[in-house]
Parts: structure tokens; C-alpha cells; sequence
């Protein structure tokens, strides 16, 4: 993995640690490639946010 693809990940980790689920998931699209090959990473995301929202 190269070191531009490990930022883009901490991007996306600050986004949803700091509840900007909206940009996430606007910026998402431009990182396809990184989440492809994960299964039911979506759902998964999804179940973060519910959860993080529930717990507010």
C-alpha cells in the first residue's frame, strides 16, 4: 500500500471520528478503489454512524 493510499484512509477515518458523515460519504465515491475488495463495507459504515448517532 502506498503512502498516498494510507492518508486518503486517515482522511476518511478523521470524517467519521469527527461525525462529518455527509462529506464521507460524498468523498467515498472518489475512493472506490481503496474499498472495493471490502466486504460489506457500506453496511458496515452504516452501522458506525447508527451507532455513534444512537449514542448521542
Amino acid at each position: 500500500m502506498e503512502e498516498k493510499d494510507i492518508k486518503r484512509i486517515m482522511y476518511l477515518h478523521d470524517l467519521l471520528e469527527m461525525c462529518h458523515f455527509n462529506i464521507f460519504w460524498a468523498e467515498i465515491d472518489d475512493y472506490k478503489d481503496l474499498v472495493a475488495g471490502i466486504k460489506d463495507f457500506n453496511d458496515s459504515i452504516r452501522k458506525y454512524i447508527c451507532h455513534v448517532i444512537k449514542a448521542s
